[in-house]
């Protein structure tokens, strides 16, 4: 059992104190980012160990597959959490489940959703994804990516889209100037 100590950093039963590594880029907005996080859990009385390396690890899947750390920004998409995505060996640590996730019902609903055509069953399961991601999983949201579809309103056509969907453009043959 994990309690927070006399000095306010949580630690065990045996007075180890709870001190995971935090792996991330050292260089640019994600070395940034993840000494703000650091930061963030060291006062929330997490004695993160940041570890920040060259942005040629960015490329090494076999490091970042077995780096036993915490990672910084890695987006929290369905299909990253996918157990047929977990970087192995076998598939050369290509997959993009760097964290190793695996969770039967997330597969489950993931597998509906991606091949629900209605779209109101594509939405409901996509809620039932994240609330099983969000009922399920350590994360820590710092925030969200959009998109901006900037047009003139004589364009019709152009449709916000949920994350994973089909690509921005990919009704394009459909848009017409409206006079």
């Amino acid at each position: 059992m994990i309690t927070k100590g006399a000095d306010g950093v949580f630690a065990s039963a045996d007075e180890r104190r709870h001190a995971p590594e935090l792996l991330g880029i050292a260089e640019g907005l994600e070395g940034l980012e993840n000494t703000a996080v650091a930061d963030y859990l060291r006062r929330a009385g997490i004695d993160a160990q940041l570890k920040l390396v060259s942005a040629r690890f960015a490329s090494d899947a076999e490091f970042q597959s077995n780096f036993p750390a915490w990672r910084g920004t890695q987006a929290m998409l369905p299909s990253r959490l996918a157990t047929a995505a977990i970087a192995t060996p076998e598939n050369r640590w290509s997959g993009i489940n760097k964290n190793g996730y695996s969770n039967p019902e997330h597969d489950r609903l993931y597998d509906l959703w991606t091949k629900a055509l209605d779209r109101a069953e594509r939405n409901d399961l996509q809620v039932q994804l994240y609330k099983s991601m969000n009922e399920n999983l350590p994360g820590l949201p710092l925030y969200f990516n959009f998109w901006v579809i900037g047009h003139r309103a004589e364009l019709e056509g152009p449709q916000a889209r949920a994350p994973e969907t089909v690509p921005l453009y990919s009704n394009l043959y459909a848009w017409r100037w409206v006079r």
